[in-house]
């Protein structure tokens, strides 16, 4: 995809509706909103975890920063926790590896008003 300042950068896209998949999971990239807070978990795991192991598969295994639009990619940060445990020669995760995430500075709400 071409930005608007002329950067490049590839987009993919997960689609989990494989014949390979069980079937309850090939529909997990059917619908993004809809089904259980089950399914809204599988797809979590899935986009989440399964995105950022696909990229690493794909050979982009020096990226430092990830882009996680609303909650589907949530677990993602769980990811680079336990890669970032293991670095350190650890099974689990400490403080210390969460103070290397940040989050984008919180603004206030705003109000918008509509006009009739």
């Amino acid at each position: 995809m071409k930005g608007v300042r002329g950067f490049e950068v590839p987009v993919y896209f997960l689609d989990a509706d494989l014949p390979s998949n069980a079937e309850a999971d090939r529909a997990l990239t059917g619908t993004l909103y809809g089904g259980d807070s089950y399914y809204r978990l599988r797809q979590e795991v899935l986009l989440g975890i399964g995105g950022v192991r696909m990229l690493r598969a794909m050979g982009y295994s020096d990226l430092t920063r990830y882009h996680m639009n609303e909650g589907h990619a949530a677990l993602l940060t769980l990811e680079l926790l336990g890669d970032e445990a293991q670095k350190a020669g650890r099974s689990s995760i400490r403080g210390e590896d969460i103070q290397k995430f940040a989050t984008n500075a919180c603004s206030p709400p705003t109000r918008r008003s509509r006009r009739a």
